[in-house]
């Protein structure tokens, strides 16, 4: 876990040069790629260096709970940087009450 709280939560995600990772989760989640270039479930992911105003980007994803159960596969294209995603959660994370030690 990057950051736990009960209101809200978030985990980073690296993919290495070149390789792929299936992730799931137990709750929908927002996600923003913070470095690199890739795919995420067959669409473009990329963290741009400038954005211009009113251009596209392929930088922020929302997974449903759906598609998080099942698995979402991340493919970092880039044969040299790795592919650095946050995935954030919202309140009643399911998986945050499973990681939490008994103790609070």
């Amino acid at each position: 876990m990057v950051y736990r709280s009960p209101r809200f939560s978030a985990k980073e995600l690296t993919v290495a040069p070149g390789e792929r990772a299936v992730i799931t989760d137990a709750d929908a989640h927002g996600l923003i790629c913070t470095q690199g270039t890739g795919i995420i479930n067959g669409s473009e992911l990329a963290s741009p260096s400038m954005i211009r105003y009113g251009a596209l980007t392929h930088d922020e994803y929302f997974v449903s709970h759906d598609a998080a159960t099942s698995g979402i596969e991340y493919v970092n294209m880039s044969s040299s940087e790795p592919l650095v995603v946050l995935r954030h959660f919202g309140p009643g994370n399911a998986q945050l009450a499973q990681d939490r030690p008994a103790d609070q």
